[in-house]
């Protein structure tokens, strides 16, 4: 068990080194540039000190122009590039073109059609048999238009159930992708932004600090 744990480590130790490989180079890098300023010399050393900060500050400025475009496409926003260049397209001209704007409409014509129930009243000199079939008729009527209502109301509240639940699902897929949104923006360009800014600080360092420092 311990052997087969052994011969999988060197697997597990590349997968965590991937996983952190931006922080990693970040911590790499940094630390080789420190270690040379100040553990190493020579004739030129401090030219190459100068110039280790410069390249570590240019690294670092980039790694924060690319964590931020990084961060706005996210977001569906356009790059920084692209947001220049649309505010270099607005530029107002003197004399804009016209545009003419032409709409086609066609218009037809409807026909509705109704349809209601004649009710027929009772004769006044109706006899007792017709009396108690007009009564039995009204009956059946109004039994058939409680059993209409009933279906009616079923269907609208099935038809709202529907509607509700559909809803329901939409914002719960809405704050799903928000809260994968908000995940991917706090492990997505940020992090490119803070090794951008490590860079930034130790090429500030190395390039404008007195020489004697180092």
């Amino acid at each position: 068990m311990k052997g087969k744990q052994l011969a999988m480590y060197p697997l597990r130790l590349a997968a965590w080194l991937r996983a952190g490989g931006l922080g990693v180079t970040t911590f790499v890098v940094n630390i080789t540039a420190l270690v040379y300023a100040y553990c190493f010399s020579g004739s030129h050393h401090e030219d190459w000190v100068r110039g280790i900060g410069a390249a570590l500050q240019c690294a670092g400025v980039i790694s924060v122009v690319v964590g931020i475009s990084m961060t706005r496409s996210q977001f569906g926003l356009p790059s920084l590039l692209g947001a220049v260049l649309n505010w270099f397209r607005g530029f107002p001209v003197v004399f804009p073109k016209t545009q003419y704007v032409s709409m086609d409409a066609v218009l037809g014509s409807a026909t509705a059609h109704g349809m209601r129930a004649v009710r027929q009243g009772l004769k006044p000199d109706a006899t007792a048999d017709e009396k108690i079939a007009y009564l039995l008729n009204e009956v059946e009527r109004q039994h058939a238009d409680i059993s209409s209502f009933k279906k009616d109301t079923w269907r609208q509240h099935e038809s709202l159930r529907g509607l509700i639940e559909a809803e329901e699902a939409k914002r719960t897929s809405e704050i799903r992708d928000v809260r994968k949104l908000l995940t991917a923006h706090a492990t997505g360009g940020l992090d490119v932004s803070f090794c951008g800014v490590i860079f930034l600080l130790v090429g500030v360092m190395l390039g404008t600090l007195p020489y004697a420092w180092f």
